[in-house]
C-alpha cells in the first residue's frame, strides 16, 4: 500500500482538543502524513503525549510544528480550542475517505 499524501495548513492561535486515545491516534497519523513534527523535531508517531493530560489534552501549533499541553495551558495563552472534527473541516484534504485511507495505511504497517 502506498503512503497517502496530504497537505495540512497549520492554524495560528488554535489548539485541538484530544479527549480520547482514539482521536489522539488518528490525529497523530494525519499529522505524520501531513509532514508536521513535534516542536522538538520528532515525528508524531504515537500517543504517549495523551497519557500526560488524558481527556484534558490539546495539541496546538507553533509555526510549522505541533506541541501539546492541557486545555488550561492553551486557555491561559488565549488560544482558541476546537474539536478534531472542526479541525478536519478546516483542512480541505482531510476528508472521511482520506482519513480512512490514512488509518488503513498505518494498520497495514503492523
Amino acid at each position: 500500500m502506498d503512503k497517502p499524501q496530504i497537505k495540512l495548513n497549520p492554524l495560528e492561535k488554535t489548539a485541538i482538543k484530544v479527549p480520547t486515545e482514539k482521536i489522539a491516534k488518528e490525529l497523530m497519523r494525519i499529522f505524520e502524513i501531513g509532514g508536521l513534527n513535534w516542536r522538538n523535531g520528532k515525528v508524531p508517531d504515537g500517543i504517549g503525549f495523551w497519557k500526560t493530560y488524558k481527556e484534558d489534552s490539546c495539541v496546538g501549533f507553533e509555526e510549522d510544528k505541533i506541541l501539546y499541553s492541557s486545555k488550561g495551558w492553551f486557555d491561559e495563552l488565549c488560544v482558541k480550542t476546537i474539536s478534531a472534527k472542526k479541525y478536519y473541516k478546516l483542512q480541505p484534504e482531510v476528508t472521511k475517505k482520506k482519513r480512512a485511507e490514512i488509518n488503513a495505511y498505518f494498520e497495514s504497517l503492523k
